[in-house]
């Protein structure tokens, strides 16, 4: 059985990427990262996603921080994903976060 995971990151990449490869080198086995979801436009994970076909979902958290946390939860609902991975995430989430 595959299991589905959505990856929230904040930064450069590294550690997403290091999923990515862990993947693919079956290390990491039984798992699909299905998309990426990053409170900043500017993470350098975004770019790694859009190489490797990975939907991308942009939130910015600074300009609103409650109409961030809606967003994140609505599309969480929606994807419905197995695991949500954080991969250099920096923001602290809501027990309803993690509790969907």
């Amino acid at each position: 059985m595959i299991h589905r995971a959505v990856v929230l990151a904040s930064g450069r990449g590294s550690n997403f990427e290091a999923m990515l490869t862990a993947i693919h080198n079956h290390t990491l086995r039984n798992l699909k990262i299905t998309d990426l979801i990053s409170n900043r436009p500017d993470a350098g994970a975004i770019s790694i996603a859009q190489q490797n076909g990975i939907p991308v979902h942009v939130f910015d958290s600074k300009s609103n921080r409650h109409l961030f946390e809606t967003h994140l939860l609505e599309l969480l609902c929606r994807l419905s994903p197995d695991w949500i991975l954080l991969a250099g995430f920096m923001l602290l989430l809501k027990p309803e976060v993690i509790r969907t």
